[in-house]
This record gives structure tokens, sequence and C-alpha cells, in this order.
């Protein structure tokens, strides 16, 4: 992908921010004259914009390091789910439909539904690869379609679910940081400080245990949903079916 594309930006920086904010309010409050002049905002700017971008491999690697436990807890990532033969989200007639396409396209012939529920496990293996390249394909012939941006809403909450720890962690910090500096100089900039950490701690708790996993789903849900649609329609303009 291109440096800072639309899907670095929401599914990789987005989480970032939010992860790291308990820090960034403690350097903020903290340091008010590292804002003193246009010159230095314009170049620490620069100097935070590569630090972002660094530490977002950061959070990316936790999403994706937790990302086969949320498949698990969900039976497995929904654009295998979706096309099992077992599963009720799409109907017979269209599974039918995507085996076709997937074999005059790719030359992929997915087992049949005997043979799925003898091995469910070599069915997965073989969707699993399928999709690989009907993602290659959407790339290719339909970048621009709902599937991208259902794909950038899942990697923001696998992301930011992958990074809840961190977020606590630092909030935790922060709020501690501040109350010190609070009950030290007794100014009312580090209460304030305190306070959002205290309300960033809570929030890490409450959205990052219960609400983040829930929104991961249903976007996962979508991207996988819009993704097949897409590939069905897509196909038959550019090969003959």
């Amino acid at each position: 992908m291109d440096w800072l594309d639309p899907y670095e930006i929401r599914a990789r920086i987005a989480p970032t921010i939010v992860v790291f904010s308990p820090i960034a309010l403690l350097v903020i409050f903290s340091w008010p004259a590292l804002f003193s002049s246009l010159n230095l905002i314009l170049g620490e700017s620069v100097l935070l914009l590569f630090f972002l971008y660094a530490l977002s491999f950061v959070v990316r690697h936790y999403g994706k390091k937790i990302e086969p436990t949320l498949w698990s807890k969900w039976d497995g990532a929904p654009t295998v789910r979706f096309l099992r033969w077992r599963d009720p989200t799409f109907d017979f007639t269209f599974k039918e439909k995507m085996r076709e396409l997937l074999k005059k396209q790719f030359k992929i012939t997915l087992i049949s539904k005997e043979m799925e529920e003898r091995n469910p496990v070599d069915g997965d293996t073989q969707i699993s690869a399928a999709f690989l390249q009907v993602k290659s394909f959407l790339y290719r012939n339909d970048p621009e379609g709902p599937w991208k941006k259902h794909n950038m809403e899942y990697g923001f909450n696998r992301n930011l679910v992958g990074s809840r720890g961190i977020w606590l962690i630092l909030s935790i910090v922060g709020t501690a940081s501040f109350a010190f500096l609070w009950m030290k100089s007794g100014e009312n900039l580090f209460l304030l400080g305190m306070v959002l950490n205290t309300i960033e701690m809570a929030g890490s708790i409450i959205v990052g245990w219960y609400y983040l996993p829930i929104f991961a789903k249903e976007a996962a849900d979508r991207y996988a949903e819009s993704a097949w649609m897409a590939f069905s329609v897509t196909i038959p303009q550019n090969t003959q079916i």
C-alpha cells in the first residue's frame, strides 16, 4: 500500500492516536512551551507524523495478533464462514454461483456440501485460499467499492481491540502522572489532565472490552458480505461466464 493511503489513516493511524492519546495529553499539558511558536508547531507536527506512523506498526501488530482469537469466537473469519454450505448468511443459489465464478475465474474448485460436512477444516482452508484471490481481484477491478470502507472499519476496530491493553496502561500512567503533578504544583491544568486521563482509563475498559469486540464483528461481517457481493457483480463485467 502507498504510504498514508486512506486505509493506513483510518485503520492504523486513527487507532494509534486513540491508544497513545493519554501520553499526548501529558506532553501537551506538561510542556506548553513546545507549542509556543508556529515554526515549533510545524516542526513538531512533522516529527509527530513520523512517530505516529512508526507506532501504528505496534498497533497493527497487536491487532493482527488478536485476530485469530476473534475469529475463533465468531466461529471463523466471516469471509470464510459466509461461504460455508452450513452458514445461513447467503442462500444456496448464491453459494453455487460463487463456486462457479471461482472455478471459471481462478480455476478453484471448492469441495461439495457432503465433503464439507465430513471435513469442515478442509472446506474452510479452501474458502480462505479462494478469498485471497477474490481480495486481490477486487483491489484491481473494484478498488473503490463499499467493501473497502468496511475493510477500513474492521481494521480500525480490530487494531483498537488488540491494543486496548496498551491504551489502558497508558491511561493509568497518565492519570497517576497528572495526579502527582497536581499535588506538587496545585495547577488546575494538571487537575484537568488527571480528569481527562481518568475518563480515558474508564473508556478503555468499557469501550475496549465490551463495545469494540461487538463493533469489530459487525464491521467484519459487513466487509465479508460486501466483498463477496462485489465479486459476484464485478466478475460478469470482465469475464464471459
